[in-house]
């Protein structure tokens, strides 16, 4: 089981392998004494391209030079083919470089005397237009094994996901059969988790809403992107929340790997 050690931590919205943008949440967030990310998926996995490499190696130095760690889970914007062939370390995390680790669907994190599950993937609206096995792929949902690992792993504090779970107004997109399906499952999994806190990704804007599942109060909060300055907040074992110091400049122009 993997062990956050860490007085704070910064939850990091949609990034999409923008790696000017994402070395300057490096960058502010140990400039307000933050070392440690969870970033909550389409992170920018696309190791079949260079410019994805790219995106890896120079995200791995920046995290070097600032003394960071990234953690991300899978959205469905990812090359799920290649991400899910790796097995993990010793501590439940896939080593994708020195400072990066790759969280599997249904991993339990303890942080501080709290229980956080990390659940990954999403269905994607566009997928019509992708190409499969290259940018898009049927694995892009949440495991069938990451599905029972949450349903097996009870209550917990906190829930880090790319998806959100039904019961959440998303103020657009609803009716749209796999989505619906796929936030069904994650409610589910909400109803025996139940937890107090939810960040999820996915949907590109700043939200936040309170729910109950399994009869506990729930604060779900989405996350913007990378074309947003509202994607990232810290996060206090007290559960607190804040945002940093300054505003993170929002990608501007070809700053990102349009796949």
């Amino acid at each position: 089981m993997p062990v956050l050690d860490a007085q704070k931590i910064a939850l990091v919205g949609d990034s999409h392998c923008a790696l000017a943008w994402t070395q300057r949440v490096v960058q502010r967030a140990a400039a307000d004494g933050v070392y440690h990310m969870l970033q909550l998926g389409d992170f920018g996995y696309w190791p079949r391209f260079a410019s994805g490499r790219h995106f890896l190696a120079e995200l791995d130095k920046e995290l070097d030079r600032a003394g960071s760690t990234l953690w991300f889970l899978r959205g469905n914007h990812e090359d799920h083919d290649i991400l899910l062939r790796h097995e993990p370390g010793s501590d439940g995390l896939v080593h994708i470089s020195d400072h990066i680790r790759f969280i599997p669907d249904g991993t339990i994190i303890e942080w501080a005397g709290r229980r956080i599950m990390a659940l990954g993937g999403a269905p994607s609206i566009d997928a019509d237009g992708r190409v499969p096995g290259i940018d898009w792929f049927p694995t892009e949902v949440l495991s069938r094994a990451g599905f029972e690992a949450a349903i097996a792993a009870g209550p917990v504090d906190v829930v880090v996901s790319h998806d959100c779970p039904a019961g959440v107004d998303l103020g657009y997109l609803a009716g749209w059969e796999p989505g619906d399906l796929h936030r069904a499952v994650l409610a589910r999994i909400a109803e025996v988790a139940r937890p107090g806190l939810w960040v999820h990704g996915h949907y590109h804007r700043r939200r936040a809403a309170d729910v109950a599942f399994g009869g506990q109060a729930c604060r779900v909060e989405s996350l913007g992107h990378n074309h947003l300055p509202d994607s990232v907040i810290y996060l206090q074992p007290d559960l607190a929340r804040s945002l940093p110091a300054a505003e993170i400049q929002p990608t501007q122009g070809n700053d990102e790997l349009e796949i």
